[in-house]
């Protein structure tokens, strides 16, 4: 899992077109498995959702 995550991160990081379909539900999953992660896997996902505004608004509602 946690290379999957590396992975993801990457994509999302580097393909704004593809973040923007895909990353809310990327981060989605991983917050479910993040019993999986280490928590510099993990801190990274949150600091890619911060710093993405349209995760955060899909994440509010």
């Amino acid at each position: 899992m946690e290379i999957t995550a590396a992975n993801e991160l990457d994509v999302v990081i580097l393909n704004a077109e593809l973040a923007a379909a895909h990353g809310f539900a990327l981060y989605r999953l991983f917050d479910r498995s993040r019993h999986y992660l280490s928590e510099a896997a993990w801190q990274a996902w949150q600091a890619q959702f911060a710093a993405n505004d349209s995760w955060t608004a899909s994440y509010r509602g």
